[in-house]
């Protein structure tokens, strides 16, 4: 049974990710331009973090930069996100969105990153 499990754990651990991932990895994110100011782009990132109960573990407003960690839920250890908000010009924004699972193995995100841009073009609607 110790065998098994010195065999096992290191397969689980394969292709972990860890928040430095995350912080690298914008030019991996799904990034999309919307019709907003940088201050509503970031103020609407942080409401939908807190609805899926993400847990901001860094943030700089003036970077334009979110990171936080979801929670585990059914199917999922929980994830770390990444979301950058920039300037593109005026009353233009670019929203990166990276999501990586905590475990590689997991089923689910807590938020994806097409679903994250979804709920954020609702507000966009709201407006």
């Amino acid at each position: 049974m110790k065998a098994i499990i010195m065999l096992v754990t290191p397969l689980l651990l394969i292709g972990c990710a860890t928040m430095n991932t995350v912080k690298s990895g914008k030019d991996s994110g799904t990034a999309v331009v919307y019709e907003t100011t940088k201050d509503n782009a970031y103020s609407y990132a942080k409401k939908i973090l807190r609805e899926v109960g993400g847990k901001v573990s860094s943030e700089s407003e003036e970077k334009g930069e979110i990171f936080a960690v979801t929670g585990a839920e059914v199917g999922s250890y929980g994830s770390y996100i990444g979301i950058w908000v920039q300037s593109v010009g005026e009353k233009k924004t670019e929203v990166t969105v990276y999501t990586r699972r905590v475990l590689a193995t997991q089923l689910t995100t807590g938020i994806s990153e097409s679903d994250f841009h979804k709920k954020f073009k609702l507000y966009l609607d709201s407006e």
